[in-house]
């Protein structure tokens, strides 16, 4: 959209706050130009208490609905037994309350995502010693959204852990496919020999909001449980990213809703000694789809720093970029490290935390061409919180689901350091700007 307003009373769109209470984000044409306004890098408190109480809250993630323009926060909490629990937020950043939505263990992991073909919320999540099977189990749940509230169903068991414990990467357990419409569902199956990965294919049966479970299918044979889930839409695949043992590998996979089965492609393997970024119980998103220049962005150690790198899809073939293309992040990476994507800026940030233990939330930002990243050294490092007390923000990238609509840009929760008392659940919007 091109800007054909020059100024208004004088004004340059550079200098001007509002018009009629509108601010430039909002005003679509003047006096029937178009009008295109200088949107600003912009970091929001959307709720510092979003919670209420001031423990640890475990196995962050959210999901858009983009049918009622909300934003559902998942958590295990502390304060309340660490039940799996849900708060719906509204764009205008009120909040409904509380909604548990398991009570038969310890939920240190959750995985939310919104299916928008049956128009319902999807959470797998941790059962840590639950109580039917005396175990570390999986489940999924499937719901109905309300104004600011979550009516759920029955949850179905993935895996109960009984031979042998269930354990994930808590940053990334679920990812929703609207073109086959299934979630998968990854975990680690501590029931067989070298706790191979696995993944699995679920379904909701709208009638009553029950969750259908395919058979599961191992996509690695490794004790490592780092991996993360990202939807393709050009190909309309999901692409499992994982650390293999030796070094970062990815594989496109294909499902069918009808039966719930699953076929894996050829793994694809980075060509250097790798390991994830973020990731584990406590890091945090370390693989974005970048639909913009239809590529996948990586972020990884490898050996010697802390780098982006990315691949792309051709039907079940995954092709990686050179090392000699890895960009070196530039924001703080002594904890929790991520990487997030805003669909409607085209740009990453890398984010993490300048210190073990009280120190500053960070980020920087990058752009990409289609073949190399460039670092805005102009506006350097941003700081989301400072004098803030470790961090943890587990699963942010929003499925990797475009939320602009939702208004604050990139939208996730955050947490301090786990290893002590925990503290207030923040939530942040972080817009990258023009």
């Amino acid at each position: 959209m091109a800007n054909e307003v020059k100024n208004v009373n004088t004004l340059t769109h550079a200098n001007m706050k509002n018009v009629n209470t509108l601010t430039d984000a909002n005003i679509k044409k003047l006096n029937l130009l178009e009008y295109t306004g200088v949107i600003s890098l912009t970091v929001t408190s959307l709720d510092a208490t979003l919670s209420g109480n001031s423990t640890r809250h475990w196995g962050l993630s959210q999901a858009y609905d983009p049918d009622t323009n909300q934003v559902i926060f998942c958590y295990g909490d502390n304060n309340n037994s660490d039940y799996a629990t849900c708060i719906v937020m509204a764009a205008d950043k009120s909040h409904g309350s509380a909604v548990v939505f398991s009570t038969t263990g310890s939920a240190y992991h959750t995985g939310a995502t919104y299916n928008t073909d049956d128009d319902r919320l999807m959470v797998a999540y941790l059962s840590s010693g639950d109580s039917v099977s005396g175990a570390n189990a999986y489940k999924i749940i499937s719901g109905t959204m309300g104004t600011k509230t979550v009516t759920f169903g029955s949850p179905t068991t993935i895996f109960d852990g009984s031979g042998g414990h269930g354990q994930a990467d808590g940053t990334d357990i679920a990812s929703y496919n609207p073109a086959s419409n299934v979630c998968l569902v990854a975990i680690e199956k501590g029931d067989e020999s070298g706790d191979p990965n696995y993944v699995y294919a679920c379904t909701v049966d709208t009638s009553d909001d029950s969750t259908d479970v395919g058979t599961g299918v191992e996509f690695v044979d490794t004790t490592i449980e780092r991996f993360q889930l990202t939807y393709d839409p050009d190909a309309e695949k999901t692409v499992l990213i994982y650390d293999n043992g030796t070094e970062i590998s990815a594989r496109v996979i294909s499902a069918v809703a009808e039966d719930l089965g699953i076929t894996l492609g050829s793994a694809s393997d980075y060509s250097v000694n790798s390991d994830p970024a973020g990731g584990g119980q406590n890091g945090g998103t370390w693989a974005v789809y970048d639909t913009g220049n239809n590529t996948h962005h990586v972020y990884m150690y490898d050996g010697s720093n802390y780098v982006l790198n990315y691949f792309t899809v051709s039907g079940t073939t995954v092709t990686w970029a050179a090392t000699a293309k890895e960009q070196v992040a530039q924001s703080a990476t002594n904890a929790c490290r991520g990487v997030l994507y805003q669909h409607n800026r085209n740009k990453l940030m890398t984010y993490g935390h300048t210190s073990s233990g009280s120190g500053t939330f960070e980020f920087d930002i990058y752009t990409f061409d289609g073949t190399d990243y460039t670092h805005d050294s102009t506006t350097g490092s941003t700081t989301i919180e400072a004098s803030f007390g470790g961090l943890h923000t587990y699963g942010a990238s929003m499925d990797g689901v475009d939320h602009s609509a939702f208004g604050y840009g990139m939208v996730f929760s955050y947490n301090e350091d786990l290893g002590g008392s925990g503290g207030h659940l923040r939530a942040v919007g972080v817009e990258l700007g023009d």
